[in-house]
């Protein structure tokens, strides 16, 4: 209402400054009202701008941890069926400080997930899920955001602890490198994950079908 009172008075001086009626008065104020959303729209643009956090140069991404390695028996398992069946979960919080270390709120925060090339080449072995319910677990399916071969996701830090938490679900059915990347203003920080042979695992024994013969006789 402020606005409009300010427009029409703005016309109205407009009109006895420059005595302008009937049509010309009407072409000059469209003219000038079109100027005037366009500079209303710039302003409020601004303004929804400046209502943002600003994201400090010296933003710093806290993870709570860097790596995470599985030691497994069998490097053969990707690919069969079920092979996503096995697997573990690992909660992963993000924190974003600035150089005096004061939490940072609402500013975007990007993860995303990556194989190393020359590890696996298979079906997805990393996948990404939301912490819905800021509890460390996956309550369901739906909390499933994306995998290593999928795209971004983009959450908002807490308000308040300038957290963003997820989860991250390794697949342990074979041997792979990945990376959780994480990113923020500007700055970056990552967690490892690998799965790796056991090398003191004992090798399977495989029966042949004459000692199984014999087996039996016995």
């Amino acid at each position: 209402m402020k606005v409009q009172s300010v427009f029409r008075r703005i016309v109205k001086n407009f009109s006895r400054s420059y005595n302008f009626g009937g049509s010309e008065l009407k072409h000059h104020v469209k003219r000038f009202s079109r100027s005037a959303w366009i500079v209303g729209l710039l302003a409020g643009l601004t303004g929804c701008g400046g209502s943002e956090n600003q994201v400090p140069t010296d933003l710093e991404i806290r993870l709570s941890q860097d790596e995470q390695t599985w030691k497994i028996d069998n490097a053969d398992g990707c690919g069969r069926e079920g092979y996503q069946d096995y697997y573990s979960d690992h909660y992963i919080q993000a924190t974003l400080v600035s150089g005096s270390g004061s939490p940072l709120g609402e500013i975007d925060v990007s993860f995303r997930l990556d194989l190393a090339g020359n590890t696996y080449s298979g079906g997805p072995v990393l996948f990404l899920y939301e912490d819905v319910n800021s509890n460390g677990v996956i309550d369901g399916a739906d909390n499933y955001v994306s995998n290593n071969q999928s795209g971004v996701y983009v959450t908002r830090s807490d308000e308040f602890q300038g957290t963003a938490n997820v989860l991250v679900r390794m697949v342990l059915s074979c041997t792979y490198s990945g990376t959780l990347q994480v990113y923020a203003g500007g700055q970056s920080a990552s967690v490892d994950f690998e799965v790796e042979l056991d090398d003191e695992a004992q090798p399977s024994t495989v029966i042949t079908e004459d000692e199984l013969d014999l087996v039996e006789e016995l």
